[in-house]
């Protein structure tokens, strides 16, 4: 099982998924500053103990162990061309701050 985690400037965000590429889990919510209560809260989901490997983006904080950060624009490309398995020419991401 593989540990996505991204920790912006508002939110934490987790997504899970295994062996076969499916979607076990994810979760997203509003850190208020605390990051590590939220990274707490969202990593004691039970399915959460399969995990083998955790990528983590490039703002993720360090004291998140990973065995790979990546960044985060290269994550949102490598995530289009996973889902959408196909070419293309460019990517808009358009990012939305919200209040909780």
């Amino acid at each position: 099982m593989i540990a996505g985690i991204d920790v912006g400037s508002v939110t934490v965000s987790i997504a899970l998924i295994d062996s076969h590429t499916h979607l076990v889990h994810k979760a997203s919510v509003f850190h208020h500053g605390d990051v590590k209560k939220c990274l707490t809260e969202l990593l004691s989901h039970e399915a959460m103990t399969c995990v083998t490997h955790v990528s983590v983006t490039g703002s993720t904080p360090g004291f998140v162990f990973c065995h790979e950060r990546v960044d985060d624009q290269v994550a949102l490309i490598r995530a289009a061309k996973f889902l959408y398995d196909q070419s293309f020419d460019a990517l808009l991401h358009v990012g939305v701050r919200s209040s909780p």
